[in-house]
């Protein structure tokens, strides 16, 4: 015994089914790892943004670029960079075509070959 006593109304039957405590969700791994200065959970190292000099930025950028192809970011945007140049190339492509067209019609006399 010993509990504390319920005001009118709060003991509804949804306490029983263990619905009444709500606990915060946990972010994702990607979450995690955006995180800076936090311990890494895979090996217990400390990680810093600040590694310091041309070698420790290049072994962050190593790591980012891992963190990225295992999350598939890396080949999403690689796809959407070849995708915006297939379609500035296209662009381009019928622009110029357009242009000649026109060209030939106003110094030819208006035949287009």
């Amino acid at each position: 015994g010993g509990g504390a006593v319920r005001a009118a109304g709060e003991g509804s039957d949804s306490d029983s089914d263990g619905r009444r405590f709500r606990h915060k969700k946990r972010s994702g791994r990607m979450v995690r790892e955006r995180h800076k200065g936090k311990t890494d959970v895979r090996n217990g190292r400390h990680t810093s943004a600040n590694t310091g000099g041309f070698a420790g930025s290049a072994r962050a950028a190593v790591a980012e670029l891992r963190v990225q192809l295992r999350s598939g970011t890396f080949v999403m945007n690689a796809a959407r960079f070849g995708l915006f140049c297939a379609m500035a190339w296209s662009m381009n492509s019928i622009f110029f075509s357009i242009l000649r067209v026109y060209d030939a019609q106003h110094e030819g006399g208006g035949s287009v070959t």
